[in-house]
């Protein structure tokens, strides 16, 4: 691309571990798209494997990344905020379900979750530090890597 920008992603994150729900904002997914103009996903670390990546792939996230282990209970350093594998799979069908029909996802997690819970986790599309990652902001890196010769 005449732009250097494809195959790229962008990830929107909340870094706290794990990650509040309620404060991830995912109405941010296509404000990011559109100012960057890239695809945008969420990484995930919030410890319910549904409401957070099936609410962001029906606002059109196009990838989510979420950790995984055999066992949360073997002390990985991710074990805590991670997936077991039944777990795992119930998330990969509530993505597939709101890849389908964004709005019957939205409404089915609005039932279970309770519509108040939902729309804390969408947020207000407006870019902010989360309470939950105020202690993480001075500690937390960011970066650019490049693939190929700049």
């Amino acid at each position: 691309s005449i732009t250097g920008r494809s195959g790229v992603v962008l990830l929107h994150c909340v870094t706290a571990y794990p990650a509040p729900e309620g404060e991830y904002n995912l109405r941010l997914i296509p404000t990011l798209a559109s100012v960057f103009g890239v695809p945008v996903g969420v990484s995930d670390h919030s410890l319910d494997p549904l409401l957070v990546p099936g609410a962001a792939a029906a606002l059109g996230a196009c990838l989510v990344e979420k950790h995984l282990s055999l066992r949360r209970g073997d002390g990985g350093l991710d074990d805590p905020i991670a997936l077991e594998p039944p777990a795992f799979r119930a998330m990969v069908d509530a993505i597939r379900e709101a890849e389908a029909g964004p709005a019957g996802a939205l409404a089915r997690l609005e039932r279970d979750y309770g519509a108040d819970r939902v729309r804390a986790a969408q947020g207000n599309g407006r870019k902010a530090l989360a309470p939950s990652e105020k202690a993480n902001y001075t500690r937390t890196n960011r970066s650019i890597h490049a693939v190929a010769r700049i």
